[in-house]
């Protein structure tokens, strides 16, 4: 049979289009799944982010967001101590956690513990826990309304003990601390000192 050529022409031409629309659903959904997969891998990522504490605490914003009480300035400076004693830090982050816990010291405290003396101090205490493998297992603050606070001189004192419980290989040993607090010009309470303190009624 003959064909006038016109016949094979309309066919090729459709057949063409057929082809050109399956590539472009292909090319579609192969971009979709591109898409949603690199949304997924980014959303891990940022996830793991976020869940990690020592991440927390060096990209907290502490002037913007200082904490209202003084239990609450300890809390975190507990949490601080904690990255810097049980995490493995460049000496970058370490630097900088350090730099953050003293954004919670009294301007005294500051004068007494210069930042190149202080980051020392820290550097061998790391040294010393990682030898000894020590890290610190849990903080645990007194309870709120036994947090005691006074007026001297003018001046607003606050005192809370808290108990840190270090490990040492499969040991357990409880150290009590009794932190002294002084409320600035800002109305922020700031750390003044600390000392080691007798068993107290925790949270």
């Amino acid at each position: 049979m003959i064909s006038n050529g016109e016949g094979d022409f309309h066919m090729k031409k459709k057949g063409t289009l057929k082809t050109f629309l399956v590539m472009l659903v292909l090319a579609a959904g192969i971009l979709a799944g591109y898409y949603v997969i690199n949304n997924r891998a980014e959303e891990k990522v940022e996830a793991q982010y976020v869940e990690t504490e020592k991440d927390k605490m060096l990209a907290k914003n502490i002037e913007a967001d200082y904490p209202a009480t003084p239990r609450e300035v300890v809390k975190l400076y507990s949490r601080i101590l904690k990255c810097i004693y049980n995490e493995t830090l460049t000496e970058k982050e370490t630097e900088k956690l350090m730099k953050q816990a003293r954004l919670l010291y009294d301007e005294e405290l500051l004068l007494e513990n210069p930042e190149q003396d202080n980051l020392n101090a820290l550097n061998e205490e790391r040294k010393q826990y990682e030898t000894e493998k020590k890290t610190i297992s849990s903080v645990a603050l007194e309870k709120a309304d036994s947090v005691i606070t006074w007026t001297d001189a003018g001046k607003e004192y606050a005192s809370i003990v808290v108990c840190y419980t270090v490990k040492e290989n499969v040991t357990y040993t409880r150290t009590y601390e009794k932190f002294l607090l002084r409320r600035d010009s800002e109305g922020r309470y700031k750390i003044l000192g600390w000392g080691m303190a007798e068993e107290a009624d925790m949270e």
